[in-house]
């Protein structure tokens, strides 16, 4: 069974670690309140967990991971543009 999960990222320019159920996918990323969330559909039974990489990058930051995922763009109430991307190389 297929369940949406949240999670909090800090909404700061950062790579962050997030731990989730294996072979979850990420599917959004907004404010909710005033917290940057992720939402994820993820499997809860799934006993086996893996560590994903989050980057956070303000509008015109260059970076070099090699591959990444687009996840999502979030503009905060203060005008700040937040770009969401998942590292899969370093």
């Amino acid at each position: 069974m297929k369940t949406v999960y949240k999670y909090p990222v800090p909404k700061m320019r950062g790579v962050y670690s997030l731990l989730l159920p294996k072979n979850s996918e990420f599917k959004s990323c907004q404010l909710q309140g005033d917290e940057l969330a992720l939402w994820a559909v993820v499997d809860p039974d799934e006993q086996e967990a893996e560590t994903r990489k989050i980057f956070v990058a303000f509008t015109g930051e260059s970076f070099t991971f090699p591959k990444v995922n687009f996840i999502g763009t979030v503009q905060t109430p203060a005008g700040i543009v937040l770009h969401i991307f998942e590292i899969i190389e370093y």
